[in-house]
């Protein structure tokens, strides 16, 4: 029969032998880190230092001397451009062309400033990928004096000129919601809450009249209605919030076809309201699910 005891035993001899090694491991490199803190308070301590803003991939103070300079480290970027060649379809022998679409443009925004609360930081985000990815969207036979920003075989597009972004604190209550469709839940806006703006225009000329095309996007909370399936019955949850941009596309022509944003497009409304034509849009990200929806609820932009 073996000896439990004395297996125990080793073993725990080789757990104190362990627990020994790593203590003297951990006593080493402190040691080893003071050492190296008085070094540097040797060398270093009573020498000047300068302060700048440099990047360890966002905005970081660093202290430099003369002598010693930090290097910065960017954040990587991507720029893509992507455009398809014109081809031919065929049907029946039959060649069918297809043309050239350069719709698909992306560029990476990387702070220049550093943010100093989350909020200020979600707003820099999304304020700069709306300019880089909005843009006002005309059939291509609409005669603009301007020259477009980029344009395909059907459609040509104008980007905003004039920015501008604040705070914008309101409430919008829905008298007829739409509905929307989050997984076997239907979602039915109550109200909702603004906490900031931001907005892009751009003027262009049409048979030498000129008109105005306004993006608003207002940035805040939305509080849903609920309605979960539940058999043959609907299962009524109230106050469901999530934070939501609440748009506005606001425009004196007919002739604008959309403004299309982040792969979303909101067409013209169809109302006329002293001379302007506006359509809303809400969008928002629940449970990984984007939701969208649009409608002629209100206008803001009064040109």
């Amino acid at each position: 029969m073996p000896d439990f005891d004395a297996v125990i035993t080793k073993i725990d001899g080789y757990i104190q032998e362990l627990i020994k090694k790593m203590v003297e491991a951990r006593l080493k490199r402190i040691d080893a880190s003071k050492k190296i803190l008085s070094l540097m308070d040797q060398y270093m301590g009573k020498r000047s230092y300068q302060f700048r803003l440099g990047d360890v991939y966002d905005p970081m103070v660093k202290a430099e001397s003369n002598t010693i300079k930090h290097a910065d480290v960017e954040r990587p970027t991507i720029k893509l451009n992507y455009v398809k060649p014109a081809i031919n379809l065929y049907y029946n022998s039959e060649a069918i062309p297809v043309p050239e679409i350069p719709d698909f443009i992306f560029e990476t925004w990387t702070p220049t400033e550093p943010a100093y609360n989350p909020e200020q930081f979600q707003s820099d985000i999304i304020f700069e990928y709306l300019k880089k990815g909005t843009a006002f969207k005309f059939p291509i036979d609409v005669n603009v004096e301007e020259s477009p920003d980029f344009q395909d075989s059907f459609s040509k597009f104008y980007y905003p000129t004039e920015w501008s972004k604040g705070t914008s604190a309101f409430t919008y209550t829905w008298t007829s919601p739409p509905r929307l469709t989050w997984f076997d839940s239907i979602l039915e806006p109550k109200d909702f809450q603004a906490q900031y703006f931001l907005a892009g225009v751009r003027i262009i000329t049409i048979a030498g009249t000129q008109y105005k095309l306004a993006f608003l996007v207002f940035v805040g909370t939305i509080t849903f209605r609920q309605y979960t399936g539940g058999g043959s019955t609907w299962i009524y949850e109230e106050n469901t919030m999530t934070p939501t941009l609440l748009c506005e596309f606001t425009v004196n022509t007919t002739q604008v076809e959309s403004v299309v944003f982040w792969g979303r497009e909101i067409r013209r409304g169809t109302t006329e309201d002293n001379g302007w034509y506006y359509r809303n849009a809400i969008l928002c990200v629940s449970g990984e699910q984007v939701l969208f929806a649009d409608g002629e609820w209100f206008r803001t932009f009064t040109g």
